[in-house]
């Protein structure tokens, strides 16, 4: 694949992203976390590409560098929290279809999702996007706007596509094709 046509599927990914992620918003009583699923499914797939992965182990540190890289440039309290994000919402709610409590620094964080923008006042409580509320000893909530998750996957996704435009040893369109190409074989079944 050529520069211009990765841009080109980012340009796509972008789209879709759009299309199918960005009216789940806007469905009041719709299910949350189809939102969070739908964000960190593209960002294991983007983390994938960006990483040139040619196996399926370590999908879960490309993503999560991919969080960091990308995500940290549109906001950067994805750098300290996005860990927490991926391990709360993504292998939970694919799983099990609910979020996961994480322990980090002898902390427990609870989800909270909420729909608005980066900071709020709910309830007579202030919130921000990805900083956690401290409620007693050992307990905090994690509030994810669901409106900025989405706004944010997309900026991250024209990032990439401009690194990529802009990358003139084709060092990220290297590991982008590696990538691809493990992805495209065929995978015999049992």
């Amino acid at each position: 694949m050529t520069q211009a046509e990765a841009v080109e599927y980012l340009q796509m990914l972008a789209r879709t992203v759009h299309l199918d992620v960005v009216p789940l918003l806007h469905v009041k009583g719709a299910a949350p976390f189809a939102i969070t699923r739908e964000v960190l499914s593209y960002v294991d797939h983007l983390g994938a590409l960006a990483a040139g992965r040619a196996s399926t182990t370590g999908m879960t540190k490309d993503a999560k560098d991919f969080i960091a890289s990308y995500l940290g440039r549109v906001d950067s309290s994805y750098i300290s929290g996005g860990v927490l994000l991926y391990e709360m919402y993504r292998h939970g709610t694919v799983h099990n279809f609910a979020p996961q409590a994480v322990t980090q620094g002898g902390v427990t964080h609870l989800w909270y999702l909420y729909d608005g923008g980066r900071k709020e006042q709910i309830g007579g409580e202030r919130v921000q996007h990805l900083q956690p509320i401290h409620r007693s000893t050992g307990i905090a909530h994690l509030p994810v706007s669901t409106a900025c998750l989405v706004e944010d996957l997309e900026a991250a996704i024209r990032l990439f596509a401009s690194d990529i435009e802009h990358d003139i040893s084709a060092q990220l369109l290297g590991k982008w094709n590696q990538h691809a190409a493990f992805v495209s074989k065929p995978k015999p079944l049992p």
